[in-house]
């Protein structure tokens, strides 16, 4: 097993036992769980130090909009996810005899962009929480510091409601090969397109060879997975911000959805439970 392998590894296992602790808890338990983890990343004085962070360490965007965008990502997507089910029967068609249970997909890796280092990976990781799932952050190589103290507040949610700190976990000193490593350990990977094209290079065509088919207008069709729009992460209803607002990066601010989930097992092969790779 190479070092990159162990290292990896290490964190997949801590994530899997961290994410079997939740995988019974109660809608109200995983809701107290969200709205902690949340405030963390959208009280005043936290925001305003990541907000900075991220700033000073990728040369990128000002404070004054990067704390604007933590608000209104943050509280949207509390908003958006408060009262939606996500655990046991979410939807039932008595009609047809059918009935839709919350399924958790299990450990997700969620690579970051160097562009939207702090809001995105937190608001990302609400909806992954939601689903009762652990994530690990593969940060962008010129965002970790940035990645990791957004980690920290975020575990610091975590601790409040006496949830398992390891549910929310980043990969430090990343590089391309450790977060290929990471995309085949885990069980669904969430990434944005331009994340997957520019930054990490031919991480690209790991995914590409993994189940997931790129349509001749750039968009990808992937196995096992509901696309974006179509499911939240563990479960069949996607809470995110639309809207394609633009901000002072040129990057839209309003994800058609900021996770995905799982319908059933999937065959992708890169996913040992959750069938596939998601895409923002």
């Amino acid at each position: 097993m190479s070092s990159d392998q162990e290292k990896i590894t290490a964190l997949v296992e801590k994530a899997r036992k961290a994410q079997e602790e939740i995988e019974f808890y109660t809608q109200e338990q995983i809701d107290d769980v969200c709205l902690a983890v949340g405030w963390q990343v959208y009280e005043d004085k936290n925001i305003k130090e990541l907000a900075e962070l991220a700033v000073e360490e990728t040369g990128m965007g000002n404070v004054k909009d990067k704390i604007t965008k933590h608000k209104v990502k943050i509280l949207g997507l509390l908003k958006d996810i408060k009262g939606a089910k996500s655990v046991g029967l979410i939807e039932q068609d008595k009609a047809k005899g059918i009935s839709k249970y919350a399924k958790p997909a299990g450990v997700i890796g969620a690579l970051t962009p160097v562009t939207n280092p702090t809001a995105t990976p937190a608001s990302n990781c609400l909806t992954i929480l939601k689903g009762r799932n652990a994530v690990i952050f593969a940060p962008h190589p010129r965002a970790e510091r940035s990645c990791a103290k957004t980690v920290e507040f975020m575990r610091r949610g975590l601790e409040q409601v006496k949830a398992p700190a390891d549910l929310i976990q980043y990969i430090d000193e990343p590089s391309v090969p450790l977060s290929q490593e990471l995309m085949r350990q885990v069980d669904l990977v969430l990434a944005e397109l331009g994340v997957v094209d520019e930054d990490f290079g031919d991480v690209a065509h790991v995914l590409l060879g993994e189940g997931v088919e790129a349509g001749a207008d750039d968009e990808l069709a992937v196995a096992g997975v509901e696309g974006a729009g179509g499911g939240g992460a563990g479960g069949e209803e996607v809470h995110g911000a639309g809207g394609g607002a633009v901000d002072e990066e040129g990057v839209e601010a309003g994800e058609a959805a900021h996770a995905v989930g799982v319908v059933g097992e999937g065959d992708g092969r890169g996913c040992s439970r959750g069938g596939g790779v998601a895409l923002e």
